[in-house]
């Protein structure tokens, strides 16, 4: 089996030591994605930060050469768990016709302050 990182430039480097995602036996794993603009600063607000964290899932697994058509697997985290309504309605953009599995919890806290963070599993097209 062979194992290959995934980067791209358009999302800040961070200063823990992960990779934003891992090529392996044709599956796509990203890590958990805030939403830390390119700026480096989380977005202001949920619905802007959860924008955005989906913004960084997508351009990750672009960068990897598949699409949001082949993510199998979701898995989010959030500070408030009743704004899983607001979570939903940008969500559904992203994924306009068939719904990955998903898990959803909520955490008392996340990474830089943000209020939500999502991690996906993807099948490499």
């Amino acid at each position: 089996m062979t194992i290959q990182t995934v980067t791209t430039d358009k999302i800040p480097p961070s200063p823990n030591p992960f990779s934003l995602g891992v090529k392996a036996n044709g599956f796509l794993f990203v890590s958990g994605q805030i939403g830390k603009e390119p700026t480096g600063r989380i977005a202001e607000g949920f619905p802007a930060q959860v924008r955005q964290a989906m913004e960084n899932l997508k351009m990750i697994i672009e960068a990897a050469g598949s699409s949001m058509d082949w993510v199998v697997k979701i898995t989010i985290y959030v500070t408030d768990i009743t704004r899983m309504p607001e979570l939903n309605s940008i969500y559904r953009e992203y994924f306009p016709n068939a719904l990955p599995a998903r898990a959803a919890m909520e955490v008392s806290k996340l990474g830089l302050g943000a209020e939500v963070e999502i991690d996906a599993i993807v099948q490499m097209n």
